[in-house]
């Protein structure tokens, strides 16, 4: 037999139904945290939902067979609904056991997240994000009071707020969370810089600081990226 469970995150498609076709033809549908059975077949077997579709290559040995028909999204703000807009369907096989005991919670809550560590680099992060913060802070006091001045001051009370909370919390805050405020922060940034009318110099000075900021948030991710290119162009 052919055992097929569907976990989704949360309440999605709660009151939809997947279907599961082979030849073209549909032959099943799978409802929210259902369990269903399907006689022991060879060959695709295709789920299909909206515009997510995923199969998978059937090839009984005699053995019962257990699926899991998941969405393979990450655990952490703004991904966990950024990868909703791709084909994030997926289907795996796995033993019984596993089967057995797997739930959403388990799935999609408990992966464990990276926790944050304030190395040399986070520590100028943070220090260029202080200067960033406190110039935003300072603009309608250097500059001609305007709306746009006042946002700015505004912003720069907020997003030093922002950095206290990274500092006194780091113990809670995974890596993750960390590098996405901080390059939410330099986009704000960077927007800001472009409609302030500030000096040419310390505009510069900000767009420069702003950049180094994000090469040192994500300093890891660019290293291996440098250690892949390097191999690739080493192998023949």
């Amino acid at each position: 037999m052919i055992y097929i469970k569907r976990i989704f995150p949360g309440n999605n498609y709660l009151l939809r139904r997947v279907k599961i076709l082979t030849n073209g033809e549909t032959i099943a549908k799978i409802g929210h945290n259902e369990v269903i059975e399907l006689p022991e077949r060879e060959g695709i077997l295709r789920f299909k939902i909206d515009f997510y579709q995923t199969k998978l290559k059937i090839s009984p040995d005699g053995k019962d067979i257990f699926l899991l028909l998941y969405f393979d999204i990450r655990n952490y703000f703004p991904f966990n609904f950024i990868d909703f807009f791709k084909n994030s369907l997926s289907v795996k096989q796995v033993d019984e056991e596993e089967f057995g005991k797997i739930t959403s919670e388990k799935l999609y809550q408990t992966k464990p997240s990276k926790q944050l560590k304030f190395d040399t680099a986070k520590v100028f992060s943070t220090g260029i994000s202080f200067l960033i913060a406190g110039l935003f802070i300072l603009t309608p006091f250097l500059y001609a009071k305007s709306e746009m001045n006042n946002f700015a001051f505004f912003i720069g009370l907020l997003s030093m707020f922002g950095i206290f909370n990274i500092i006194f919390s780091r113990n809670k805050i995974s890596e993750e969370q960390y590098k996405i405020r901080v390059i939410a922060f330099v986009i704000l940034s960077l927007i800001l810089l472009i409609y302030l009318n500030l000096n040419i110099e310390i505009k510069v000075i900000a767009i420069v600081l702003s950049i180094i900021n994000v090469l040192l948030t994500l300093k890891r991710e660019f290293e291996k990226m440098l250690h892949i290119l390097k191999i690739k162009i080493k192998s023949p």
